[in-house]
């Protein structure tokens, strides 16, 4: 039975690597196990979520239970630093004290143990419990002179001080006790040493206020999953965001040599909310964006030592960020760039070529940033090194011939001839892409070559298929509208007539309005355009395919995308819509409810529409509503008039005579009609203001 529970488990995760409920379940099955058992299962978990805190002392707890201890000692070593939780540095603390215990060096360790989590998660909020055993156990040392009296009494007061000064849970009783200690040790100068550190303890009191209000809608247990866009997940990386700046802001007041701890405490926020957090590139990014910018602080206010501790810690955090999210180019990228700035060539080399040996990023922007890193820090001839590198690799796109050409423009020798035959190479290779064509002519267009932009345009359009080459097309009806003569551009306009019939023929306006537009500038209206059908044509609505204008970036992509599908069929609407498999078909009644009254400019619409058994099916249809309503905008809907109708005389006909309390005669009158009035109320006032007349 439990096979069958672990079974079904492990088929709910092959489905979905990150079903919690699944996971979750599979390690509690797994606990009924004998630990030589589970100890498979309990790896599986532990390598899909390395930083559940809670899972690793389950983990551990069977390990000690059947007694293994060598191996707690290595889980130990494995969990501690990646995990910073206080509740898995207690049972660190308590498993040290069961086998250190009658040993000779039981107290060195034990001391060793103590300073080593107070150094890990002594900032932690929640680190109450083991301040106070670590103070404790400080009292408990018997010292054999005077002078290990004096160091006992200092290491006492050194860690209780420090402890009042962190903010933390239940803050008072750890000063209450320390209170308590001085008065017991010298009465005389007690007073003293407890007003030198009041500030720093009301401060650190009233800051643990803050907090606690802070972490009370965090989950600390969350477990880290990638992002999945769902409320939940929204509300806690925005909690966690909001606790970090609120740190960055120095709610200690730390001043002087104290700002130190500013940088302590916002690193050890990051590192709590990346361990909920971990699938989030921006937690990653922020966190090393963070400690470079105190690198530099640090170096321009001249502690080069501190600026070198802080890039160090990026360092290292870039590393944790890649090992973790190998395929995020993102982090790589910066990782890169953060190499690079530190001199270290082999370091920001090694990151490019390890991205480059995997299969699920992508190549071709990985070669470009290769490329104008090489280019920065060797010079033309490592980046075209490179390139040579890139057009040999299947898997990448006409993106990196572009990226070649437009830097062979910073060169010093030959730059425009140098990047023209690098376009040429390319287009040897991608001949019928419609995006890299026009990438090339948008560079001939910026040098103002209409020459060879005419050349190019003929040879492309030879060789291209009609279903690919209507972007190709628009941009020459452009490009002949700002350059050529009347007679060229209507050339052009007839032999796209020609390719395009089913368009040009069916909307021989499309080419007038795309002639004398420019820009964004429009020779009608929008009304106009809407009754020509052209409302939505991203050709003459998005700015146009001017040859060097931006607002024609867009409007290409999306041509290149169709190839050749209607505009008015496109769906251009900028929202977010519904998944439409999970509706229900709909399905009205095409009989009209008995005794509706409908107002005559609604009946009028109603005969115009398609009539209601159009839609009822036994498949669910897809209602076009950009088509619906440019149809309903360019049909005539007359309006009636309300005071000479028909209707509004037969509702006139007792309207003389004032209505009493209770008298319904005239909704009687009106609920014999066939049709009710466009404004009762409207009505009843004008006959009332005749009357006054």
């Amino acid at each position: 039975m439990l096979r069958e529970k672990l079974q079904k488990l492990e088929a709910s995760i092959a489905k979905d690597a990150y079903d919690l409920s699944a996971w979750q379940g599979l390690f509690a099955e797994a606990q009924k196990l004998s630990i030589a058992e589970a100890r498979e299962y309990y790896e599986k978990f532990l390598v899909q979520f390395p930083t559940a805190a809670r899972y690793w002392r389950l983990y551990i707890d069977h390990e000690k239970q059947n007694k293994n201890y060598a191996q707690v000692v290595e889980l130990f070593q494995r969990c501690l630093i990646p995990c910073s939780d206080v509740a898995l540095y207690k049972s660190y603390l308590q498993y040290m004290n069961e086998t250190k215990k009658g040993d000779p060096t039981y107290r060195d360790e034990i001391l060793k143990a103590y300073q080593f989590v107070v150094d890990q998660v002594g900032n932690d909020f929640s680190s109450t419990d083991i301040w106070k055993d670590y103070i404790e156990f400080l009292k408990r040392e018997d010292p054999a002179t005077t002078y290990e009296e004096g160091q006992k009494i200092t290491d006492v007061r050194r860690a209780s001080q420090l402890a009042v000064k962190v903010p933390k849970q239940s803050i008072d009783h750890i000063w209450r006790d320390y209170s308590e200690y001085e008065q017991s040790v010298n009465k005389t100068i007690a007073k003293k040493v407890m007003d030198d550190c009041s500030k720093s303890y009301m401060t650190a009191r009233r800051v643990s206020r803050d907090i606690e209000h802070k972490f009370r809608d965090i989950n600390r247990g969350q477990l880290a999953r990638p992002p999945r866009g769902n409320k939940e997940e929204n509300q806690q990386l925005r909690r966690w965001l909001s606790y970090i700046d609120w740190e960055k802001k120095n709610p200690m007041g730390y001043e002087g040599k104290e700002t130190v701890n500013i940088i302590t405490r916002v690193r050890y926020a990051y590192k709590l909310a990346l361990l909920c957090l971990r699938h989030y590139e921006r937690l990653w990014i922020d966190a090393t964006s963070y400690l470079g910018d105190e690198a530099k602080l640090a170096q321009a206010a001249g502690d080069s030592n501190a600026a070198e501790q802080l890039e160090s810690a990026a360092t290292a955090m870039f590393e944790e960020a890649c090992a973790f999210l190998p395929t995020s180019t993102l982090i790589a990228f910066a990782f890169a760039d953060h190499s690079e700035m530190r001199g270290k060539q082999d370091q920001t080399n090694a990151i490019y070529e390890r991205l480059l040996q995997r299969d699920d990023v992508d190549t071709t922007l990985v070669f470009v940033q290769y490329m104008r890193a090489a280019r920065r820090t060797g010079g033309e001839k490592e980046f075209r090194s490179i390139f040579s590198r890139a057009r040999q690799d299947r898997r990448c796109s006409h993106y990196v011939y572009i990226a070649s050409a437009l830097m062979e423009l910073s060169g010093a020798k030959n730059a425009e001839t140098v990047c023209q035959r690098v376009f040429e190479l390319g287009l040897k290779k991608h001949p019928a892409d419609p995006k890299y064509v026009l990438r090339y002519l948008e560079h001939l267009f910026n040098k103002t070559d209409q020459s060879n932009a005419r050349v190019l345009f003929e040879r492309v359009l030879e060789e291209m298929e009609p279903v690919t080459a209507r972007p190709i097309w628009d941009r020459f009806h452009a490009f002949e509208t700002l350059y050529g003569d009347l007679t060229q551009i209507t050339t052009v306009e007839t032999r796209q007539s020609e390719k395009y019939p089913e368009i040009y023929q069916a909307q021989p306006s499309r080419h007038l309005v795309g002639r004398f537009k420019f820009m964004d500038l429009l020779p009608c209206s929008e009304h106009a355009l809407a009754t020509m059908g052209l409302a939505h044509d991203p050709f003459l609505t998005g700015g146009g395919m001017l040859p060097s204008g931006a607002g024609g970036a867009k409007a290409k992509d999306s041509h290149a995308d169709r190839g050749v599908e209607d505009d008015a069929d496109a769906d251009s609407t900028p929202f977010f819509l519904p998944d439409t498999s999970q509706l229900l078909p709909f399905r009205p009644n095409p009989e009209s409810p008995a005794g509706l009254a409908y107002p005559e400019t609604v009946l009028e619409l109603l005969t115009q529409l398609p009539s209601p058994a159009n839609y009822v099916s036994d498949k669910p249809r897809r209602l076009r509503v950009d088509a619906l309503m440019r149809e309903i905008q360019t049909r005539h809907i007359p309006v009636p008039s309300v005071a000479g109708s028909e209707t509004a005389g037969a509702l006139d006909v007792d309207s003389s005579r004032k209505r009493k309390r209770g008298d319904n005669s005239t909704d009687k009158v009106a609920s014999t009609t066939v049709a009710a009035p466009a404004d009762v109320y409207l009505s009843r006032q004008r006959q009332k203001l005749q009357q006054a007349l």
